[in-house]
């Protein structure tokens, strides 16, 4: 009897032991190794979204760091703890599309790849190695970007409205390991709508978003078709890429970028949107403190060139190519477009005159612009510039004509300094 007492006893407490495990492991095995598990909310919050650069985080003290991801130096507290962590090497790239091979050593590597790769080197002794459930509003989300955007005619329209969009891969949905909803991406696919405000609104943590037609070769019965995009696509915290080319999008610039959000300010980094129908003048860009590339070539931008002075940020492509720009081109003199300018294409604007400012072709003010595009403008440039068409700043430094035996032309001139063929 005492025997079958204690054994009773024994499973009794072996039960609510089990009980308490399996409690733990729910609660905390879902964490990932940068995150913590927050038991006032039964949620698990990310150290990063409170310590950038932030490895693992003690699951009983919130916000406490453990470590640092690897391209990351610790900074200690008086307590010994970390208080944060800092970048330890010069990390030159900030968008998704520079390839591994051009990142100088080992430091930048793991750096890039903390940023930007879901499944990258700190991920592979996560306890949770398969993406999340997407959280409801970014389903709802996307369920609406479908509905809106004739999702059930579209060419490709795998999997979608069938469970999760992450667990089941719904075509043309990127999402990382938490379930969130990084990326659209769709070529020539039927899609035919609108993004809304409710659309962008519930995708809180999408980085790009993609939608084009091939500029050759276009296809009626495959072709995307936008006719509005949300302003509110420059206010997500993440957003570093726009490209919606070629889709026919008529918008105004107003609308596109309205006068009451130029005080919000917008991590994005390269926004094109070309070969659109987009029309009336340039928008104020000072709330654009990262952006690199800018490109709206073959729309209808009308008005002078004075908002460029409004950029503030380190400035890589300008390319406003075939447009109804006019007046001269301004001086340009805010140091933090000088810094990085690489390429500024105003061709196919007839309408623009004057004489292009001497500054343009100064290593003090311009050091590393190569490529002016003048064609088809009534821009002077410097008498020394010896193609009228094209004006390159490397032109003059080696006093050669585009038209020397010698002379090659870069894959950017001509993919893009080059007159285009008819689409």
């Amino acid at each position: 009897m005492m025997y079958i007492l204690f054994l009773f006893k024994t499973i009794y407490k072996l039960y609510f032991l089990q009980i308490y495990i399996l409690k733990f492991v729910k609660n905390n095995s879902i964490c990932l190794e940068d995150e913590y598990y927050n038991s006032l909310i039964n949620k698990c919050i990310r150290c990063s979204e409170e310590l950038n650069g932030c490895f693992s985080c003690e699951l009983n003290q919130e916000f406490q760091c453990k470590k640092c991801l690897n391209g990351y130096t610790p900074n200690y507290n008086a307590e010994d703890r970390i208080d944060s962590c800092q970048s330890n090497c010069e990390y030159p790239f900030t968008y998704s599309s520079i390839p591994n091979k051009n990142l100088k050593d080992e430091c930048q590597i793991n750096l890039w790849k903390n940023n930007h790769n879901s499944y990258n080197k700190y991920h592979s002794n996560l306890i949770v190695n398969h993406p999340r459930e997407t959280s409801a509003e970014e389903l709802e989300a996307l369920k609406l970007f479908y509905k809106e955007t004739n999702g059930p005619f579209w060419i490709n329209n795998n999997n979608w409205l069938i469970n999760d969009p992450c667990i089941n891969k719904w075509y043309g949905v990127h999402c990382n390991i938490r379930g969130n909803i990084i990326s659209l991406i769709f070529h020539e696919n039927y899609i035919q709508g609108i993004i809304s405000p409710e659309v962008i609104n519930g995708l809180i943590h999408l980085e790009k978003i993609i939608i084009t037609n091939t500029l050759k070769y276009s296809n009626e019965t495959n072709e995307n078709i936008i006719y509005f995009i949300s302003p509110n696509i420059w206010n997500i915290k993440k957003i570093n890429e726009v490209i919606i080319k070629n889709v026919k999008l008529y918008q105004s610039t107003t609308t596109l970028f309205p006068e009451k959000d130029k005080n919000i300010i917008s991590n994005i980094e390269i926004i094109e949107l070309d070969y659109n129908k987009i029309y009336s003048k340039l928008p104020d860009f000072s709330r654009f403190e990262k952006l690199k590339i800018l490109s709206i070539s073959n729309n209808n931008i009308i008005g002078d060139l004075s908002n460029l002075n409004t950029i503030i940020s380190d400035m890589e492509i300008i390319q406003m190519n075939d447009n109804n720009l006019e007046g001269e081109i301004p001086n340009l003199n805010n140091l933090q477009i000088n810094k990085k300018l690489q390429v500024l294409d105003l061709r196919n604007n007839s309408l623009l005159n004057g004489d292009l400012p001497n500054n343009f072709f100064s290593e003090e003010y311009f050091p590393n612009l190569n490529y002016i595009g003048l064609i088809l403008t009534h821009v002077n440039p410097p008498p020394n510039c010896k193609n009228h068409a094209i004006c390159i700043k490397r032109l003059l430094q080696k006093s050669k004509s585009i038209h020397d035996e010698d002379f090659e032309l870069t894959s950017y001139e001509i993919n893009f300094l080059l007159p285009r063929p008819n689409i």
